[in-house]
Formats: C-alpha cells, sequence, structure tokens
C-alpha cells in the first residue's frame, strides 16, 4: 500500500486550517488533501515538498522558496514526536502524536513561533 508524502510541520498547519491562505487554488486544494486525511490513510513524513505545497506560492521548481527555516519546522515536530524523516504510519497516528506532544503540552511555539501564520494558529482552537 503507498502512502501520501507529507511535511511533518503540516501536521500542525492542517489541524489549524480555517479556510484562509494564499491563494484561492491554494485553498481548494488544502480542502482536497484535508478529505483524504479524513479517510486515515499511511502518510509517509518527508521534509521536502508534499501535496499541500502543489498551490503554494513559496513553492519553487520543486522546492519551498522558504526551505531553510520550514526544514526546522520539520525537525521540531519530528524531535518532539519522537520520529525520523522517512517514518510511515497512520494519519491518525501522527495526528495523536502532534496533539499529545506538542499541542497539549503546548509546545507549538517551539515548532511554529518563526511562521508567519503563527498569530493566527497561536490563538486559535484545534479544529482537526
Amino acid at each position: 500500500m503507498s502512502a501520501f508524502n507529507l511535511r511533518p510541520h503540516h501536521g500542525l498547519c492542517i489541524r489549524f486550517f480555517q479556510g484562509g491562505g494564499y491563494s484561492t487554488d491554494f485553498i481548494a486544494n488544502m480542502y482536497v488533501f484535508i478529505r483524504i486525511l479524513e479517510g486515515d490513510p499511511l502518510i509517509r513524513l518527508r521534509p521536502a515538498c508534499d501535496m499541500l505545497c502543489a498551490c503554494c506560492p513559496h513553492k519553487c521548481k520543486g522546492v519551498c522558496r522558504s526551505d531553510a527555516r520550514v526544514q526546522g519546522f520539520d525537525q521540531r515536530v519530528l524531535a518532539l514526536c519522537g520520529l525520523a524523516p522517512g517514518d510511515t504510519l497512520r494519519w491518525s497516528e501522527f495526528s495523536a502524536l502532534v496533539s499529545d506532544r506538542i499541542l497539549h503540552e503546548n509546545r507549538l511555539h517551539e515548532v511554529c513561533a518563526a511562521c508567519e501564520w503563527y498569530p493566527v494558529c497561536g490563538k486559535s482552537e484545534v479544529l482537526r
């Protein structure tokens, strides 16, 4: 069975998504991927562009223009969840780790403080 690639920090972005974003295409793509995750597929944690990045204006030739910064987000999520790049697990398992080890421990700021969306997410209730 194949797995969907997922940037580790997107496990947080998905939880706080409220229907806004960079563009209409980006928002539509986010909804598509959220629907896929509702089926609890296997995901492979890969700190590189994934399906969510497909319509992101920061993606240039398959790489994020902010790659150094977002790599840091990815590394912190992996470390806090006790995971490694390439680990494959069900979305529900990963989502539970993100909840237990980042959100319930009030560690969101450790991962996301340098993100432009942090002021929005840091004040939001967890939606997913």
